[in-house]
């Protein structure tokens, strides 16, 4: 008796340590899915700013590039 007794407690420890490991991988996944979500947005939004800039620096430059030949 004290020996299957012993065996269900080594069980039941078993099972929780393995749901809060679960529950700790969960946790860690979504943190990690909320963040990148967030740093792929600012990236974007970085990266078409960047894009907006060197367009209009091209821009610019062909530009005032043209009219100055023109004159």
């Amino acid at each position: 008796m004290d020996y299957d007794e012993n065996l269900n407690r080594q069980d039941i420890i078993l099972e929780n340590q393995h749901n809060s490991n679960f529950d700790k991988n969960q946790d860690m996944i979504s943190s990690i899915m909320k963040y990148s979500g967030i740093l792929f947005i600012i990236f974007l939004i970085m990266g078409l700013f960047m894009n907006g800039v060197i367009i209009f620096l091209v821009y610019k430059l062909v530009y005032f590039g043209i009219k100055k030949n023109k004159k």
